[in-house]
């Protein structure tokens, strides 16, 4: 069984779209908005759960979390077919030709990986959302640390869209 479908099981009857939504669900009594951002609902969810920052049904949970949004974050931009879209959102024109090339023109972009899928979630509910890109790297890290948008380098798997995308916010 994957990380994902174990997130999935046991929820016959509820509406899942997605790794994320498939991991609220997984909480009956959390009222989830999935029009919100995720890195805001999780720490929705933390508040209603009564957990502390640190303890142990907060860091598991977290951990299940971020296994979701990778997973979501992976299937929307993961695959070579997605590298395109990827371009297309983050505004590198034209659109490279191969996947070295798209690695090589995103690599300078800085955006928060939290704020990039969910601007692709409410693209895809038909609303025009901006996305908001950083200067630098210092700049995304203040952003990100601010608002609690932090995904764990150590966790990205070594292929995928998520570990690409990811900037060192704690070396700056």
């Amino acid at each position: 069984m994957s990380s994902v479908d174990s997130l999935t099981s046991g929820l016959e009857g509820i509406k899942i779209t997605t790794p994320i939504d498939a991991f609220f669900a997984s909480y009956p009594s959390f009222p989830y908005d999935p029009n919100r951002p995720a890195a805001a609902e999780f720490q929705r969810l933390c508040k209603h759960q009564k957990w502390a920052g640190n303890s142990k049904e907060a860091n598991d949970a977290r951990q299940k979390f971020h296994t979701a949004f990778e997973a979501e974050f992976n299937s929307t931009f993961g695959e070579v077919t997605h590298w395109r879209r990827l371009c297309e959102v983050l505004g590198v024109t034209p659109v490279p030709d191969s996947l070295t090339k798209a690695k090589k023109a995103l690599a300078p972009i800085n955006v928060n990986i939290f704020d990039l899928l969910q601007h692709e979630r409410a693209v895809k509910r038909g609303e025009k959302v901006e996305l908001k890109k950083f200067p630098n790297v210092r700049a995304l890290a203040k952003y990100s640390k601010k608002h609690k948008k932090i995904y764990p380098k150590a966790r990205a798997k070594q292929q995928g869209a998520v570990r690409f995308m990811l900037r060192g916010l704690f070396s700056v």
